[in-house]
């Protein structure tokens, strides 16, 4: 067998427009391959969405569950020890099987009364501060 001897400008030529013909042949199965530029923005837009839909789920179900039971158990205690009618009056509005847990309405009712007694109860001087910033202004 003879060997074919082939000078470097024809070698150099036909491995470019080999390679060349290579790359256009890889592009064009790539553009149907690879997703619309759009819809790969609308597949991030949706799992952006999706992921705040997920936390504030999260957090939803940690306020009902952990934070709102706590808050109730805190304001019951600091009511009971500071005005103990004020609580039995908001028991009798519940009606029966409920708890403070179950009625936000009340509980949010009772804090912002019960607001000034237990700032008073931690510092005596912060509910009197609070009264000359409010008269002042």
């Amino acid at each position: 067998m003879m060997p074919i001897i082939i000078d470097y400008d024809t070698t150099h030529a036909l491995l470019t427009t080999t390679t060349t013909s290579s790359n256009i042949l890889l592009n064009l199965g790539n553009e149907f391959n690879e997703p619309n530029q759009s819809l790969l923005i609308l597949r991030n837009l949706l799992t952006a969405i999706g992921s705040i839909v997920v936390g504030l789920g999260l957090v939803t179900f940690l306020t009902i569950n952990f934070v709102v039971p706590a808050a109730a158990d805190q304001l019951e205690s600091d009511t009971k020890r500071l005005k103990p009618e004020l609580w039995d009056e908001y028991q009798d509005k519940l009606e029966e099987g409920e708890t403070m847990r179950d009625r936000p309405d009340l509980l949010q009712e009772l804090g912002n009364i019960m607001k000034p007694f237990v700032m008073d109860s931690y510092d005596p001087g912060a509910a009197q501060n609070k009264k000359k910033k409010e008269e002042e202004e």
